[in-house]
């Protein structure tokens, strides 16, 4: 198995985001984001790439 430091963030990005089952979001610089997950809430600001990854 690859270590996963050896890919740029673009190459992680373009691989998961080629699989199905993965949905990307793309937040504009200076843009609020919000991630709810269970207990955990996530508030940003972009840029961001968020992937949704799903069984």
């Amino acid at each position: 198995m690859s270590d996963l430091k050896s890919f740029t963030t673009q190459q992680l990005i373009d691989e998961l985001s080629s699989r199905e089952g993965v949905k990307n979001f793309s937040v504009a610089p200076d843009v609020k984001y919000q991630i709810i997950n269970r207990s955990t809430i996530v508030d940003d600001y972009g840029p961001a790439i968020l992937l949704v990854i799903t069984d």
